[in-house]
């Protein structure tokens, strides 16, 4: 027992790697540990692809094992968590319970909480997505197999995340509309949005790239760029040979094959680059669950973005303005396009942008984030 430190104010699990946050719930994950460090004694327990910032403390969880196709379907509980939050992982787990004694444990993801055992202590989780909605999402696109599957996991989440919400100290969510039904559930729900990084914007580059950043495994992505690629990118390259598509993002190339007149940038180190470099930035999601933070970031560089109805729901109301929004195939290729050509136009939506309120930063998004967790867990 020599080896226990003070007691930590909040024990952080993710599943995913949170460094480089280089997209999506990463980029939430390793911007919550910034803002809570500031007020809290804060660790972190999750895998790692890159050292995390200087100071933190780590218990770093292994690869997990795979788990059988009978076990991830018959289980009542998600077939996410059993794949991501497996008995090896556990074990990690238990230690650093055990190690630290944190007074609060703050689970990144409905799923990780459902799948983890934690006795004696407060659990916050920030319910990332709502898996009932993204999953049934899901369940309407991709196929036959796959729909079924995510169908049958839709089914489940209807039982296993309303108790995971009931039973926490604190659920958060950053969607508005994921924060009250997390409430008619009769969960203690606190809304924390998107926040966006401090950016100096710079006026698009006259020809640049139409640029796509996205985490390409996750299935919305990866329909999306489908999409984009067959129905609106065949009929820009007819009319504008010139124009320059960019897809940027987590495994690109290993999900975008090749393709006339499309440059792929895979796993990038760092993406504020090709913000800076494109004209405009698309938002072409159709299906999923909550706020996607690539659409603020992109706001967040000055770039005006088309989008879909989907991904429109990721724009905080102040940036509305330099958002452009089209479903069909032919309305989304006719609006990159006069964007592309138009100047004015497009530099008309940048001057919107910059003259609107500014995004909210994450040290704002969280205030109440910490503020709870400091009501929960007071410091040592």
């Amino acid at each position: 027992m020599g080896d226990r430190g003070p007691p930590l104010t909040v024990l952080v699990v993710t599943a995913e790697p949170p460094w480089p946050p280089h997209h999506g719930g990463r980029i939430r994950v390793a911007r919550m540990v910034d803002e809570l460090r500031e007020r809290l004694a804060v660790r972190v327990v999750a895998p790692l692809e890159a050292p995390p910032p200087a100071g933190l403390g780590v218990d770093e969880l292994p690869p997990t094992r795979p788990v059988g196709v009978l076990a991830r379907v018959a289980a009542p509980r998600p077939r996410l968590g059993r794949m991501m939050f497996g008995p090896e992982r556990q074990e990690v787990l238990d230690h650093a319970l055990a190690r630290h004694r944190p007074a609060a444990v703050l689970f990144a993801g409905s799923y990780v909480a459902a799948a983890a055992r934690v006795a004696g202590v407060s659990v916050a989780v920030d319910f990332q997505d709502l898996e009932v909605r993204r999953l049934a999402s899901l369940a309407r696109v991709g196929p036959a197999r796959s729909r079924a599957a995510n169908g049958l996991e839709a089914v489940k989440a209807r039982g296993w995340e309303p108790r995971v919400a009931r039973r926490a100290a604190l659920a958060t969510a950053a969607n508005a509309d994921d924060v009250r039904l997390l409430a008619r559930w009769g969960a203690h729900a606190l809304h924390v949005p998107h926040g966006a990084d401090a950016f100096e914007p710079s006026p698009s580059p006259p020809r640049g790239a139409v640029t796509f950043v996205a985490s390409f495994p996750y299935a919305p992505n990866r329909d999306a760029a489908e999409w984009l690629l067959r129905e609106v990118w065949s009929r820009l390259r007819r009319v504008e040979p010139e124009l320059p598509l960019r897809l940027v993002g987590r495994h690109a190339r290993q999900v975008v094959g090749p393709s006339d007149g499309v440059d792929v940038v895979t796993d990038p180190p760092d993406v504020d680059r090709y913000y800076r470099e494109a004209s405009l930035v698309l938002a072409p999601v159709r299906v999923g669950g909550g706020p996607q933070l690539k659409v603020t970031e992109a706001l967040s560089h000055g770039r005006a973005v088309v989008a879909t109805s989907h991904s429109l729901r990721s724009v905080p109301a102040p940036a509305r303005a330099g958002v452009v929004v089209a479903d069909e195939p032919e309305e989304f290729a006719a609006a990159v396009l006069h964007l592309w050509r138009d100047l004015p136009a497009r530099r008309l939506a940048e001057q919107r942008l910059a003259g609107a309120l500014p995004l909210p930063t994450w040290q704002h998004t969280c205030a109440p984030l910490v503020a709870a967790l400091e009501r929960l867990a007071p410091g040592p």
